[in-house]
């Protein structure tokens, strides 16, 4: 939707610029956008009238038309044959210097003397469109010799909107003035609109309908001897023109005009055409018209349509079929607007189809009360510059007592709890009444009755909605939240122990649950420096003692497993140890510890895939993935270390903040005889408690300068740690934000008898500027002698 801002000027004007009314209306749900128009003075140029024509002599398909400017005062155009440029046509004349607009009363001069140079204004000439030559037609009323300038509406700018699709009321300029004058605290602008056709000396309509629907105001009257060739009023073409709905047909460009003025639409056809019967109904079933552009499209059950014994003419919004529709033969018109109950559209779930429309928004009429003034403005305009007659205007009230406005109730206490805003009474009273609400207050409630063209406030929230818009967002403050999103993990002090059953099961993890209770020739062998709690009246031999670990349950399954051909295994359990202290009086102390093993291949046989076994660095790094997720890797450590029951050069503690919390290994061989394995197997043991406990979070800046990445090998001892190499490293790096890890360690060919070798990555980066290379060098350099120093590392050629 676009037009010119004197059209909106003549509803409203307020003191802001048209720039500001557009920045305003889409800081308020709209979006508005202000096209500057170029500026047009016409020089020279009147109105006249042509008098005559005849052929031109020297070229027959020349026409010399006589134009009179001034009173008496005639001149002599050149033309070509135009059919619309009849005999009393006025038009705008672009005058030669000869003849100056101001002298055309003082000057003399002789009609039969020459051919004058002056031209008829079109609209290329006159610069109004470039690629548009017709001639300028203008209204009857338009004086002989008057300043043309008077006629054309000057613009400093285009307005053009996009409205949101719920915003009915602002489908008009009607409406759009209405909203800047809430916004900007004016009186609201009236419909003024009134009628001189007395109605009850008209004659009756010759047409009746039956309406068999009850939630529809219709009206309509017939119109006769129209004349569709007669000439559109200027400053009407000049308004359409600028908002595109310009057409050649002279009623359709008048219900464009009352359209977009008032939001409101009417459908006419040829009178001759149609039956004296007209109905409004449901369509019955399915059916199948052609539209005005003749294509086939469907209408479905349920469809309201306007139609005669044997056509449908119209449906829902008035759109047209391609029955009776009018043309420049037509003399006789059927005018008529069907107005809806808004509540009872929004109930409506029908199928609209989908058709070329001139307009880019419904066309519903939803508001009764003022349809008729509308309806009798459009009659006395088409008779006014069509000619012809009228009936009177025939209404069909709807049957029941529809169109009434929504009441709400509203709260102070509801509206500064979503707002976020303290609102006093005053507050509210003042915004309602600015919005032109009706209401009463009782109690601290209020009670508010919509105005009739607010169709979509219907429930509390959407009222409250449209109070803090004409508060005005601008004066709301910004306030942060006063939680962050990740705040939620500071909320529970440990991490849950279903957080890490999901993870395991995720990967491919089968829980297990085994007794408490163990067999003592089993336990035996997994003695420690613990004391074994036995039971006094054991169930049975097998199961006299307290499990010291949970690995017998974990190596029982896996066995029971292996037996049945399962190839690859994974297992993990959750449970209680105990053990006693007997230098604190048999002090019986236990602990809640997670386990888990792994047996078999890593994955079921593929063609594609060479199989392979489970390893001692699978089962760490599933470990390392929980201790990540419960905060605690950064500061474990896996110490080298002899347990019972693990392989010695493959086995390791861990250590948390230098306190043994659990080991990990591959289980002595020794066992498989006991347990009948067929595999090795891979298990850990931690205490649960010492690691579910959270840490607290640490936002780390991640720097937008890129990052230098520099690999170097080195030779080191096969017993150095590569932990220790790491530390080295980094107390030995003076560039902040540097990452470190060891990506490969490897014996072997070149590598001397207990030695290996280790690959270690820097990636570089700084917060503050780019790095230099001379910087990244000196910091390698560094390491580099750090480590000779203290591991006696040399550097691998």
């Amino acid at each position: 939707m676009k037009f010119g801002e004197e059209w909106l000027h003549k509803w409203i004007n307020p003191s802001i610029s048209s720039k500001n009314i557009c920045r305003q209306l889409t800081n308020f749900g709209c979006e508005a956008e202000c096209i500057k128009e170029d500026k047009i003075l016409f020089c020279n140029t009147v109105v006249g009238q042509i008098i005559s024509k005849k052929i031109f002599n020297v070229d027959k398909k020349l026409i010399v038309y006589t134009v009179c400017i001034y009173k008496n005062k005639n001149i002599l155009i050149i033309y070509k044959e135009t059919k619309y440029l009849l005999i009393g046509t006025k038009i705008p004349v672009i005058l030669s210097k000869k003849f100056l607009k101001k002298n055309i009363d003082k000057f003399l001069f002789d009609f039969n003397e020459d051919i004058s140079n002056s031209i008829l204004g079109s609209y290329s000439k006159l610069n109004i469109e470039k690629d548009n030559h017709d001639i300028i037609i203008l209204e009857d009323k338009a004086k002989i010799g008057s300043d043309f300038n008077d006629y054309f509406y000057k613009n400093t700018c285009i307005i053009k909107l996009f409205i949101p699709f719920n915003r009915i009321d602002l489908r008009s300029i009607w409406g759009i003035s209405r909203e800047i004058a809430i916004l900007n605290n004016l009186p609201l602008p009236r419909l003024e609109y009134k009628s001189s056709l007395d109605q009850k000396k008209l004659f009756s309509c010759n047409f009746n309908i039956n309406i068999q629907i009850n939630n529809i105001q219709y009206i309509f009257c017939e119109l006769y001897s129209i004349k569709l060739k007669s000439v559109l009023p200027f400053w009407i073409q000049d308004r359409l023109r600028r908002s595109c709905m310009l057409t050649n047909n002279i009623i359709k460009n008048i219900l464009n005009y009352i359209f977009i003025e008032t939001g409101y639409w009417f459908h006419v056809f040829d009178l001759n055409k149609l039956n004296k019967n007209l109905f409004i109904k449901y369509l019955e079933k399915k059916e199948i018209i052609k539209d005005i552009y003749n294509k086939d499209f469907s209408l479905s059950e349920g469809t309201i349509i306007l139609s005669d014994n044997k056509n449908i003419l119209s449906f829902e919004d008035m759109e047209y079929s391609n029955y009776a529709n009018i043309d420049f033969s037509t003399k006789n018109l059927f005018l008529g607007s069907i107005c809806f109950d808004y509540q009872f559209l929004q109930k409506r779930n029908i199928l609209i189809p989908v058709i070329n429309r001139q307009l880019d928004c419904s066309k519903y009429n939803i508001y009764p009360n003022i349809q008729k003034n509308i309806f009798e403005y459009t009659q006395k305009l088409i008779i006014d510059i069509c000619s012809g007659t009228t009936t009177q205007c025939k209404k069909y009230n709807m049957n029941n007592n529809s169109f009434i406005s929504n009441l709400l109730l509203l709260t102070i206490n509801k509206l500064n709890k979503i707002s976020g805003v303290i609102f006093t009474k005053k507050d509210v009273i003042s915004i309602l009444d600015n919005g032109y609400f009706s209401f009463y207050e009782k109690n601290d409630v209020f009670f508010v009755t919509i105005p009739y063209w607010r169709s979509d406030i219907i429930i509390i929230e959407d009222l409250i909605s449209e109070i803090i818009r004409i508060y005005d967002y601008k004066n709301i403050k910004s306030v942060p939240p006063k939680e962050y999103i990740n705040n939620f993990l500071d909320k529970k002090e440990k991490v849950s122990l279903s957080r890490i059953k999901l993870f395991l099961s995720d990967r491919g993890y089968f829980e297990i649950i085994s007794y408490s209770f163990v067999n003592p020739m089993i336990q035996k062998h997994f003695l420690s420096k613990f004391n074994v709690l036995k039971i006094q009246n054991p169930i049975s031999k097998d199961m006299s003692e307290m499990r010291l670990s949970l690995w017998i349950g974990l190596i029982s399954c896996v066995s029971y497993n292996q037996k049945r051909q399962q190839e690859s295994i994974r297992v993990f359990e959750t449970g209680s140890c105990f053990y006693l202290i007997k230098k604190d009086n048999n002090k019986i102390v236990q602990n809640e510890y997670l386990s888990a093993a792994i047996s078999g291949v890593i994955s079921r046989r593929e063609w594609y895939l060479k199989s392979r076994k489970f390893d001692f660095y699978d089962l760490k790094g599933d470990l390392e993935s929980i201790l990540n997720i419960c905060g605690k890797l950064n500061y474990v450590e896996f110490v080298s270390e002899n347990f019972i029951g693990l392989c010695a050069d493959k086995s390791a503690g861990i250590y948390l903040y230098g306190e043994l919390i659990g080991r990990i290994g591959v289980l002595d061989i020794t066992f498989h005889d006991i347990f009948n394995l067929k595999d090795p197997i891979i298990l850990f043991e931690i205490m649960w408690k010492k690691i579910c406990s959270r840490n607290p979070i640490h936002v780390k800046y991640i720097s937008i300068l890129p990052s230098s990445k520099r690999d170097i090998s080195i030779v080191v001892s096969k017993n150095i740690l590569t932990k220790n190499i790491l530390d080295i490293c980094y107390k030995n790096i003076s560039i902040k934000n540097t990452n470190i890890h060891i990506y490969d360690v490897y014996f072997g060919l070149n590598i001397p008898p207990k030695k290996k070798s280790v690959s270690i990555c820097f990636v570089f980066n700084s917060i503050k500027n780019t790095l230099k290379e001379s910087d990244i060098n000196l910091n390698i350099f560094q390491c580099i002698t750090a480590l000779k120093n203290k591991l006696g590392a040399t550097l691998r050629e």
